[in-house]
């Protein structure tokens, strides 16, 4: 490992700006968690990361690519590979390169068995020691891991993103994979970003995603690519929260009067709601306030699973 591994980017106010603005953002996303009290959504934005994550593609393969050696999945295996990739987000350490290598294995559909095709330099997982490629993802993994609290994880993880490219440790899916492991750094600090599409902004801008990477490469620094990823991401929160609105803007007037009363992550007995609404009858509780917002995803139940329990309490979120 080198003495010192410390990635070249120069902090601008342009990305100040737009750290303060996602990090409001985020935070005020921050109550829906993992999107669970809205599946529609968390469904839908999962599957525009994944498709625009296909989607986004540089004209040449990446250096070292050998097609004859890598067979191309279809569009169908692709997608459940990085399906079951966002699966295993939870479990995966960013700063870890066993768990970088089993997820390029996942993404790359390699096995134990299968992996001695790759038996060159420019594979990571095959070749542990004598490799130039794996010095300097270990590096650059350390490098994460020491400013991790130090560097705000907006930055971190945007320079992580583009060390990997710069990088280019596997033979192929790099750039799939420096996006998945910056989504994968951002869930750590919220979980808000793993079901947020930034991908699909980068496929909207992916023809400036490639050019500003070849302008970092010519000025030695990454501070151009970090603020147009920033960039992105703030716009991937903007359309998320537009997204939100108007799923909460569906809720009637007596959900909304509901919901006016009760305070975030604050859990309410049925009593309690009733007595803030003046209601008198249980069942006009359920059917015009309580039912509506649970379907809407407004507010959850604390026991899921005893519906009618006597303990049962609500949560706005």
């Amino acid at each position: 490992m080198s003495e010192r591994y410390d990635p070249p980017y120069i902090i601008t106010d342009k990305m100040l700006i737009f750290v303060g603005a996602v990090s409001e953002k985020a935070g005020k996303m921050a109550v829906y968690g993992d999107l669970s009290s809205k599946p529609l959504i968390r469904e839908r934005n999962r599957s525009l990361s994944i498709a625009s994550t296909l989607k986004i593609s540089p004209k040449k393969p990446s250096e070292g690519t050998d097609k004859s050696v890598i067979p191309n999945p279809s569009e169908e295996d692709m997608k459940k590979r990085l399906n079951k990739l966002c699966d295993s987000i939870l479990k995966l350490d960013p700063t870890n390169i066993e768990d970088l290598i089993k997820s390029y294995d996942l993404m790359a559909g390699l096995d134990e068995n299968n992996r001695d095709v790759f038996n060159n330099d420019n594979k990571l997982s095959v070749n542990p020691s004598g490799n130039r490629a794996r010095e300097l993802t270990e590096d650059l993994l350390a490098w994460l891991k020491a400013n991790k609290g130090r560097v705000h994880p907006l930055i971190l993880s945007s320079v992580f993103h583009y060390e990997f490219i710069l990088i280019q440790p596997f033979r192929d899916n790099n750039d799939k994979m420096a996006r998945f492991w910056q989504k994968l750094i951002l869930s750590d600090w919220n979980r808000i970003f793993d079901f947020l599409p930034f991908e699909s902004q980068i496929d909207h801008f992916q023809k400036k995603y490639f050019s500003t990477i070849t302008k970092c490469h010519a000025k030695g620094n990454s501070t151009d690519f970090i603020e147009f990823i920033l960039e992105m991401t703030d716009r991937a929160l903007d359309e998320l929260i537009t997204e939100i609105d108007r799923a909460n803007a569906g809720a009637s007037r007596y959900v909304k009067r509901m919901l006016s009363l009760m305070e975030y992550e604050t859990p309410y007995s049925s009593n309690e709601i009733m007595k803030k609404l003046k209601l008198k009858s249980k069942e006009t509780l359920r059917k015009n306030y309580l039912n509506p917002a649970l379907d809407l995803g407004l507010i959850r139940m604390t026991l899921p699973d005893k519906r009618k329990s006597r303990n049962q309490s609500y949560v706005k979120q």
